[in-house]
């Protein structure tokens, strides 16, 4: 019973998002003009790439999960793009960080405490990491990022340096936290501070959620 509850629990978590996204895609699509959505940290199956790719059936979705279980469920599921099993950070190769795996969590933190494997919930594993300026090197045109990293976006916006110099970059939609950050997350201020320089700032005072901030040039 407590198992069919938990399911269902997550299911109601699942519908809910999903009715959250299509109003944050919105939102966004009225924003901002972008050729390419560049998805980090997908999720799961019906979130935000495919609310976009159902209201703009000719962008260019790019997708990033190096987490093993998600990856498989997103292939599974049809991701509406293209999808690699990598991380994205500050710098290209490969790196150790805490996968989360069947019977714990099922998400990645490049950056992590050491409790979270003794206690059973992670464990270490080493992933392929790129980084947004690589992904957008070769491409022409405008680009939109989304990212849900687990804490890692300051890392994730270093690595787009270059791209943001270039101007290929409309807007982000980061998950950031202003309080109660886990040890290893970077925090909303530290973002801001890193972004201010390229002249982006957030949107509007209200996030799209709890934690989700849009961020778009001056």
């Amino acid at each position: 019973m407590k198992n069919q509850d938990s399911k269902k629990e997550w299911n109601n978590h699942v519908y809910k998002r999903r009715t959250d996204f299509i109003g944050d895609i919105k939102k966004i699509y009225n924003l901002f003009k972008f050729d390419y959505f560049i998805n980090c940290g997908p999720g799961y199956v019906g979130a935000e790439a495919w609310s976009l790719k159902s209201l703009y059936p000719s962008c260019n979705i790019l997708g990033f999960e190096p987490q093993t279980e998600r990856y498989n469920h997103l292939i599974s599921g049809s991701f509406p793009g293209v999808l690699e099993q990598k991380a994205v950070g500050a710098s290209k190769g490969h790196i150790e960080g805490l996968m989360g795996f069947i019977g714990g969590k099922s998400d990645f933190w490049l950056n992590g405490d050491e409790n979270l494997v003794e206690g059973g919930f992670y464990k270490k594993e080493i992933v392929e990491i790129t980084t947004i300026d690589d992904i957008l090197e070769n491409i022409n045109g405008k680009a939109f990022i989304w990212a849900d990293i687990e804490g890692s976006e300051l890392e994730m916006v270093k690595g787009a340096t270059k791209s943001m110099e270039q101007d290929k970059i409309v807007g982000f939609n980061l998950e950031l936290r202003t309080q109660n950050i886990p040890s290893g997350h970077c925090s909303y201020q530290e973002v801001v501070d890193y972004l201010k320089p390229f002249n982006y700032i957030t949107k509007d005072s209200k996030s799209l959620n709890t934690k989700d901030y849009i961020f778009s040039k001056w």
